[in-house]
């Protein structure tokens, strides 16, 4: 937009110097016109202006209207607003474990989380030590005490002429809370209709302030446990499919060469026909087995599977997490301020979204491998957190 700018200046320039040729008797009957000021257009500009006088009006959410929805988390705050629209890892999603393990992003527009700039305070926060999907830097929005904020502030229109090109998407300003007297403590419990995922959060935010001189700090603990597949009759077993109901591949040897699976034998399904609740058994997929010429086609594929191994997958992912924030400033006068921010947050995600498999790879890395005997393990068993159970020590015939 600064570009646009001068190039529209540039124009009205040039029309004020051919003007004079062409207008000099108008002017002229006009001398007492000379000192009034004409109006100027700026299309760029770092200058403040008023929220409802940009293209994109700002939306402002206060920590009045966080309170009475409901939010336990800044990520659930910015899930429920129409202008988050693009596509984000979570600690939900399969991929999150493999980039950005317990990170969050916000990504308005779908013009994704790296065009997105975050600011805490109007100032930039580190970005997240590793990069969103291995490609782009980011902002985790997760590690924000969602107790500290007084308000947010949305941009969703592009603001790249004042920010650069990382707010081409828009700009998300989070004003904390800074001046604040005693301490406040806040505690939410919370669980699903039909079991699973009970949560815990807990906040704790004080400050103190004198004329000149303000602290405030925050500190939240969240325990979000998990939702399993089990919990919920939809999604405990294969059979809930509307096509496919075979059983799942939980123990598996393969061949590549063949394209085929290997035979275990009932006695090796025999042996661990006690895991996934004592549903592994001994079962086949159709064509999957070595070709038959009687039948001029391949046979079945054995192997050690269960029906009921899906429902261990996480349809919430747990999560405990400590997240802190800490303000401090200081106005030296009217027209200048010290000021200094701090940030730390940690946390832990169970993510499980499918059952644990194991595979060979040479050691050049090279998918052009063959290895005859390819042994991979499944293995499903009832999370330790499930009543009653522990998880069994993994099995391998080698």
């Amino acid at each position: 937009m600064e570009h646009l700018g001068r190039r529209s200046l540039r124009i009205i320039l040039g029309l004020g110097v051919c003007l004079p040729a062409l207008a000099t008797p108008a002017l002229a009957q006009d001398a007492s016109d000379e000192g009034a000021v004409q109006e100027i257009i700026v299309t760029g500009s770092r200058i403040p202006t008023i929220k409802d006088q940009g293209p994109s009006a700002v939306t402002t959410i206060d920590s009045d209207a966080i309170r009475a929805n409901g939010y336990t988390s800044v990520p659930e705050l910015l899930a429920a607003m129409t202008q988050n629209s693009g596509e984000t890892q979570s600690p939900q999603s399969g991929s999150s474990a493999d980039f950005t393990p317990g990170a969050q992003q916000v990504d308005l527009r779908g013009l994704g989380p790296n065009h997105t700039l975050v600011l805490v305070n109007g100032r930039r926060i580190a970005d997240f030590p590793l990069p969103y999907i291995g490609r782009s830097n980011f902002t985790d929005i997760s590690n924000i005490p969602v107790g500290l904020i007084d308000k947010v502030e949305i941009l969703s229109g592009a603001a790249s002429a004042i920010y650069g090109s990382d707010a081409i998407a828009g700009v998300i300003n989070f004003k904390m809370k800074e001046n604040l007297d005693g301490l406040t403590l806040d505690y939410r419990h919370g669980r699903t209709q039909h079991g699973g995922g009970m949560s815990h959060r807990f906040t704790a935010t004080g400050g103190w302030s004198t004329d000149r001189f303000s602290i405030a700090a925050g500190i939240e603990y969240l325990d979000q446990r998990p939702l399993w597949a089990y919990d919920r009759s939809i999604q405990d077993s294969t059979d809930d499919s509307p096509g496919s109901t075979i059983a799942r591949r939980t123990f598996l040897r393969y061949s590549i060469e063949n394209d085929s699976y290997i035979d275990p034998g009932p006695a090796a399904c025999a042996g661990v026909a006690n895991l996934n609740g004592g549903s592994t058994i001994y079962t086949s997929r159709p064509r999957y087995g070595d070709y038959d010429p009687a039948i001029d086609d391949y046979g079945p594929g054995y192997y050690c599977g269960s029906k009921t191994s899906i429902g261990y997958g996480t349809i919430v992912s747990g999560r405990k997490g400590f997240n802190s924030f800490g303000t401090m400033s200081y106005e030296l006068s009217d027209n200048a301020k010290l000021f200094a921010d701090f940030q730390f947050g940690i946390s832990k995600v169970r993510l499980m979204y499918d059952v644990t498999s194991w595979a060979f790879e040479s050691s050049s890395s090279s998918s052009d491998n063959s290895f005859y005997a390819i042994f991979s393990i499944s293995l499903s068993a009832v999370p330790e957190d499930s009543p009653g159970a522990a998880w069994p020590e993994m099995v391998s015939d080698g």
